[in-house]
C-alpha cells in the first residue's frame, strides 16, 4: 500500500484551525484551545492509522472523538450515555438555547463548549477523510468555507480580512499537497506566490473600497454608540445584534431601560428634555405612592456595558443608583441621569426603583390635572390637521383619559398598521415632525419613532399629557444565572421609543403602540373586563425577599403584572418543553446517514437485474463496486483479468478451488467475450455468480459508507 504522507495531514490541520478562527470573534474563550487539541489529535491518529489500513484510521479517529467529547462533557460517562444525571438531550438543548438567545461575544458555558468541541471534532473527521482517504481536497474545502463564512455573516468585522488571507493560504496548501510528487513542488510555489501577491493587494486596496449598505438604509456605523435624538432615527433603525449590556433583576422580568425623554414638540419635531440638574450622589426624590395602589420594589443590576452614550439606562421610577461613579447628573423631572465628561462604557451599577401596578378601576378614576404644561403643548397644524381629526375619531367612544389612551394604543397596534424599518426611508417620511407623522398615518407603515410620535401627538390633541421616552426594550434571557437570578442580554437593535402618559397619583405611565415589537408594562396592556376576578398573587421569591424595602412605599408585593407574567411564559415553556427538535435532528441524521447505503442497494439491485438478462458489463461493474466497498486496493489502470488475478492472489479471501473463485472466473470470461469478441451470446443468467462472490467481498463498515458511489 502507499505510505501516507505527512504534508497533506499538516495542511488539513492548518485549514481546520484557520476555518474556526473567525468564531473567536463571536465566542469568548474556553473552547478554542480544546477545539484545536481535538483537531490535532484526530488528524494525527488518522495519519498513524493509515500506515496500517484506512479502516483503522477512521476507527481510531472515532475513538479519539469520543474521548474528546467525554472530556468536554459537563457530566460523567454514565450521564453522557444517558444513565441519569443531566442527560445529553438537556445539554444539547441548553447549548442550542444559548446560541439562539445570546449575542456576540457569547460567553461559552459548559454545554456550548461540549457542543462546539463535538461538532468541530466531527468536522475534522470529515475533512481529513475527504482530503486524505478519498483524495478529494476540493470537496473538503466546502464545509470549511461554510464554517469560515458564518461568523462574518453574523457580525461583520474588518479583522476577518486577515483571517481570510490565512485561510486561503491553508486551503491552497491543502489542495497543492494532494497532487503528484513532481508537479506538487511547482504548484505549491506558484500557489504561495499567488496568495502573497493577492494578500498584498487585498491589504492595500480593501480599505480603499467604499462601503454601500445593501439594505438601502444608512445604518449607524457604531452600534454601541447612541444619540438619543429621534430626529433622524438612524440609531432606532439599528439592526445590529451586538450586545450592549447585561441585566439582572429581582423580579420576574427585566424592565424597560430609559435613556432620555422628549417632551417639547415644535416645527422641527421632538427635543430632548433638559433643565436643572443635581449630582447623582445627592440622590433622586422618593417615589410617592398613593394609598391603595400596589407597588413592588425592584433592583436592577446592569453590567458588561458596551454602550457609548452620555445617558445612563435606568428603569422607570428609579430613586437610587449605586456604582455608576462620579460625574453623573440627574434630571429630577424625568428621573434620568447623564454626564458631560464621561460615558457609560464599561460601568457596572445597580438601580433601585418602584414598579406600580394600578388596577383598571384605579386608572378609570384618575385624571391628568397635575401634568406639566409642556406635556400638552401642540401646534395648530397638529390640532386642526389629520392628526387631530383622526384622534377625535378613534377616541370618540372613550369616557375617561385612560380609555382614550387605551383606544389610541389599540388602534395603532391593530392589523391596520405594519411595522417596517424600510418604508419611512423609501417613502421619504423618516422623521418626527408633524408632516412625517401625517404621512405615516396615511401609509400606515413605520417603526417605533412613528408609532410613538403618532400616539403622543394624537393623545395631546384629545387632552392627554404625553411625552416620548427613548431607551431599551427588556433583554432576552440567556439561560445563565448569577446569584440565582437570570441574566438578560440587551442588544443594540433593542433600542426603542415609546410614549408615556401622565396620570394623577401615579405619574408617568408607559404605553407601547408599536405592533409586533413590544408590549407596554403595567396594566395598560390589559383590556379585560374590570369585573373579572384578580388572580391570586404568588408567594414572594427568595430573591425578592432579600432586597430591603425602599422608604418610598409602605408595602411591596412580588405580584407580577399581567405583562410580567406573559413575558416570562415563553422562557418557562422553553425550559419545560419536550425536546422534540432533538428527535427531529436525530431522525434527520439517521436518514441522511442511511442515504449512501440505500443508494448502493438500489444500484446493486439494478445491476443484478441486468446480470439476470445476461449483461456481462453490468455484472462486472458490480464486481468492481464490490471490490471498492470491501476497501480492497486496486490500480486505476487494471484490466478485468489483472483485477481478477489480484483478487485470486489473496488465498484467504478467495480460495483457488472455492466457489468464489469459480464465480469470478465465470464473470471474467463473460465480460471478456462481451468486450473483446463483440458478442455476449451464451452468457445466460450471471446473477448467481455475483451472489456466490459476495461472501468473499463483504463491504467494510457493513456498507454504510460505500466507496463505490464516489470512486470511478
Amino acid at each position: 500500500m502507499n505510505k501516507p504522507r505527512i504534508l497533506p495531514h499538516l495542511a488539513v490541520i492548518a485549514a481546520l484551525v484557520t476555518a474556526i478562527l473567525p468564531l473567536t470573534t463571536l465566542l469568548d474563550t474556553g473552547w478554542f484551545v480544546a477545539s484545536v487539541a481535538i483537531i490535532v489529535a484526530i488528524v494525527a491518529v488518522g495519519y498513524a492509522g493509515r500506515w496500517v489500513r484506512g479502516s483503522v484510521a477512521i476507527s481510531a479517529q472515532a475513538l479519539v472523538w469520543f474521548v474528546g467529547i467525554w472530556w468536554a462533557y459537563p457530566g460523567g460517562i454514565g450521564d453522557l450515555v444517558g444513565i441519569g444525571g443531566w442527560g445529553l438531550p438537556r445539554v444539547l438543548e441548553s447549548a442550542g438555547a444559548q446560541i439562539l438567545t445570546s449575542v456576540a461575544p457569547v460567553a461559552v458555558g459548559a454545554p456550548l463548549r461540549f457542543a462546539l468541541v463535538g461538532a468541530i471534532g466531527l468536522l475534522a473527521i470529515l475533512v481529513d477523510a475527504s482530503a486524505n482517504s478519498w483524495r478529494m481536497p476540493l470537496v473538503s474545502a466546502l464545509p470549511l468555507a461554510a464554517v469560515f463564512i458564518a461568523p462574518q455573516i453574523a457580525v461583520p468585522r474588518d479583522d476577518h480580512l486577515l483571517y481570510a488571507i490565512v485561510f486561503a493560504i491553508a486551503l491552497l496548501l491543502l489542495i497543492a499537497s494532494r497532487g503528484s510528487a513532481e508537479p506538487r513542488r511547482r504548484s505549491s510555489v506558484a500557489a504561495v506566490a499567488i496568495v502573497v501577491v493577492a494578500a498584498c493587494v487585498a491589504v492595500v486596496a480593501a480599505p480603499l473600497v467604499p462601503y454601500a449598505p445593501t439594505t438601502g438604509i444608512a445604518l449607524y456605523t457604531r452600534p454601541t454608540s447612541v444619540d438619543v435624538s429621534i430626529e433622524l432615527g438612524d440609531d432606532l433603525r439599528n439592526r445590529s445584534n451586538v450586545e450592549v449590556m447585561q441585566v439582572r433583576t429581582n423580579l420576574l422580568v427585566a424592565p424597560y431601560l430609559r435613556l432620555a425623554t422628549h417632551t417639547g414638540f415644535g416645527d422641527d419635531g421632538w427635543q430632548v428634555d433638559t433643565g436643572g440638574t443635581t449630582p447623582l450622589s445627592e440622590g433622586f426624590d422618593d417615589v410617592e405612592v398613593a394609598d391603595g395602589i400596589e407597588s413592588t420594589a425592584r433592583t436592577t443590576w446592569v453590567d458588561q456595558v458596551r454602550l457609548d452614550t452620555l445617558f445612563l439606562p435606568l428603569p422607570e421610577n428609579t430613586f437610587d443608583v449605586d456604582g455608576a461613579g462620579d460625574g453623573w447628573q440627574i434630571l429630577a423631572s424625568n428621573r434620568t441621569a447623564r454626564t458631560s465628561s464621561g460615558t457609560t462604557q464599561g460601568i457596572d451599577y445597580a438601580a433601585r426603583s418602584i414598579d406600580l401596578s394600578p388596577t383598571r378601576e384605579q386608572f378609570e378614576a384618575l385624571r391628568t390635572t397635575g401634568a406639566p404644561d409642556a406635556a400638552l403643548e401642540l401646534t395648530d397644524e397638529v390640532l386642526s390637521g389629520t392628526i387631530g381629526s383622526t384622534a377625535a375619531t378613534v377616541t370618540a367612544d372613550a369616557r375617561t383619559p385612560y380609555d382614550r389612551a387605551i383606544a389610541l394604543q389599540s388602534w395603532l397596534r391593530s392589523s391596520e398598521f405594519t411595522y417596517s424599518l424600510d418604508t419611512p426611508v423609501t417613502d421619504g417620511f423618516d422623521g418626527s415632525d408633524a408632516e412625517a407623522i401625517e404621512t405615516f398615518l396615511e401609509v400606515r407603515e413605520g417603526y417605533c419613532v412613528h408609532f410613538a410620535s403618532a400616539f403622543t401627538l394624537m393623545a395631546r390633541s384629545v387632552g392627554l399629557p404625553t411625552r416620548i421616552a427613548v431607551g431599551y426594550l427588556p433583554g432576552v434571557a440567556t439561560g445563565d444565572r448569577v446569584d440565582g437570578r437570570p441574566v438578560y442580554s440587551v442588544t443594540a437593535d433593542r433600542l426603542h421609543a415609546w410614549p408615556e402618559v401622565y396620570f394623577d397619583d401615579i405619574g408617568w405611565t408607559q404605553f407601547d403602540p408599536t405592533p409586533s415589537v413590544a408590549q407596554a408594562q403595567n396594566v395598560t396592556a390589559v383590556e379585560s373586563d374590570p369585573s373579572d376576578p384578580e388572580p391570586e398573587a404568588p408567594a414572594p421569591s427568595a430573591a425578592a425577599e432579600d432586597e430591603p424595602e425602599p422608604q418610598a412605599t409602605e408595602t411591596a408585593s412580588a405580584t407580577p403584572t399581567p405583562t410580567e407574567t406573559a413575558a416570562t411564559t415563553p422562557q418557562a415553556e422553553r425550559d419545560d418543553a419536550n425536546p422534540w427538535w432533538i428527535l427531529v435532528v436525530a431522525a434527520a441524521i439517521i436518514v441522511l446517514g442511511a442515504l449512501p447505503w440505500a443508494a448502493r442497494r438500489v444500484t446493486r439491485a439494478l445491476r443484478l437485474a441486468a446480470a439476470r438478462r445476461g449483461d456481462a458489463v453490468a455484472a462486472w461493474r458490480e464486481v468492481v463496486a464490490m471490490v471498492d466497498d470491501a476497501r480492497i486496493p486496486r490500480g486505476r489502470a487494471l484490466s478485468e483479468r489483472a483485477l481478477a488475478r489480484a483478487l485470486l492472489a489473496d488465498p484467504v479471501r478467495l480460495a483457488p478451488a472455492g466457489p468464489e473463485a469459480t464465480a469470478l472466473a465465470a464473470l471474467l470470461g463473460a465480460v471478456e467475450r462481451a468486450r473483446y469478441s463483440g458478442s455476449a451470446a451464451g452468457a445466460g443468467d450471471l446473477s448467481p455468480h455475483l451472489r456466490a462472490l459476495a461472501p468473499a467481498l463483504r463491504p467494510a463498515w457493513r456498507g454504510l459508507a460505500p466507496r463505490s458511489l464516489w470512486r470511478r
